[in-house]
């Protein structure tokens, strides 16, 4: 047999017919009489209840705000760590550094975030090896540890998170346009530093968590970088691809 409540209790007649006693709050129960046993159990009205009460808690803002490290509309990122070249050209330069700005959009409602970045990349190429840089540089150089290639890159990206707790996945794609400097160390060899704008797109993942009470971020991301023809050792260098590993701060 079951009957149903509102808040209350059921108090018992003397004939064994019970009645309700008015109620004085909303939560509504059910009551499972089991062997003389009365069993009550909260109705689903009441567990939704309680969820939309922990997510709108302040506990649980915090932690959609550290998705993108900060609840604000624009935040601040900025960071540095190591550069990876891969493909055809981590055989003409060794690993090198990066540095990162960003600028963080985000939208209330939206589950991605706009995001600009300005970061720079430093490499060092390997030695004694015969780069023909191609373009207005033009002839063949021997490589030497004062050579190096520059890439300052501005890029525009979407940015979606995945929260998951304090530690919280995310992935980002877009396209950038990159300036590859290749300085020759004063013009060795008769070639002449060369500058060059190229397109390029990104893609990358990263994690957002929180550290020493701020906003922090580790992320990879590989860029393709279109280059004009280039050749080492009698091989073509094609598309410019690096991988900078970036760890930094949200504000």
């Amino acid at each position: 047999m079951v009957s149903f409540f509102l808040s209350g209790a059921l108090i018992p007649y003397r004939s064994r017919v019970w009645r309700i006693r008015p109620p004085r709050a909303p939560n509504v129960f059910l009551v499972f009489f089991d062997g003389g046993r009365i069993v009550m159990r909260t109705t689903m009205l009441v567990a939704l209840s309680a969820f939309a009460v922990t997510a709108t808690s302040p506990a649980a803002a915090q932690m959609r705000m550290n998705q993108q490290g900060s609840g604000r509309p624009i935040s601040f990122a900025f960071g540095g760590g190591a550069s990876v070249p891969i493909g055809t050209y981590k055989d003409a330069l060794k690993a090198g550094w990066n540095g990162q700005g960003s600028v963080i959009f985000n939208f209330p409602g939206f589950p991605i975030a706009l995001r600009t970045d300005l970061n720079y990349n430093k490499f060092n190429l390997k030695e004694n090896l015969p780069f023909t840089p191609g373009g207005t540089g033009g002839g063949t150089v021997t490589t030497t540890e004062d050579m190096t290639q520059q890439i300052l890159g501005g890029l525009a990206n979407i940015t979606i998170p995945f929260p998951m707790g304090p530690i919280s996945p995310y992935i980002t794609a877009g396209i950038a346009g990159f300036n590859v400097k290749t300085k020759f160390a004063g013009g060795a060899g008769g070639a002449e530093d060369q500058s060059d704008t190229e397109f390029a797109i990104n893609g990358g993942a990263g994690l957002s968590m929180k550290l020493f009470g701020a906003s922090a971020f580790i992320e990879a991301k590989l860029n393709n970088v279109y280059t004009e023809e280039k050749f080492i050792n009698s091989q073509e260098l094609k598309a410019l691809q690096f991988i900078p590993i970036t760890f930094g701060f949200v504000f």
